[in-house]
């Protein structure tokens, strides 16, 4: 999905972006959390707020949009926090207490951008 300030959309191609990312929203929930009931969308990546005025209003239209939606497609979008998203499934859980759950405490992605990569 393009995140720059787009003139207003036709209804045609609104539907057909809403639909793709109902799509692709339906894709990670079977591969990442079959039989739950939330699951985490990250939107953006490097360099991607650059323009953060643009990004987010069209996430905005994005929200709006998709929860005009939420009887039909059963998705709710809102802004959230990690801890608000781990709350949410421990509420929502299968019983196990939060101090069980796995902890990572190394880097999950090593990064490094253009010329400071070792070879």
């Amino acid at each position: 999905m393009l995140f720059h300030e787009l003139p207003p959309l036709s209804i045609e191609f609104l539907l057909f972006q809403l639909a793709e990312f109902t799509y692709q929203v339906r894709k990670q929930e079977a591969f990442f959390s079959p039989g739950r009931r939330h699951i985490m969308v990250t939107m953006g990546g490097d360099f991607q707020f650059q323009a953060a005025h643009n990004h987010f209003k069209n996430l905005d239209k994005l929200i709006y949009h998709m929860n005009e939606m939420t009887d039909t497609t059963k998705i709710n979008l809102l802004y959230s926090t990690p801890s608000c998203y781990a709350k949410a499934l421990f509420i929502d859980g299968d019983g196990t207490d939060v101090d069980e759950w796995p902890t990572k405490t190394d880097d999950y992605f090593p990064y490094c951008d253009e010329g400071s990569m070792s070879q």
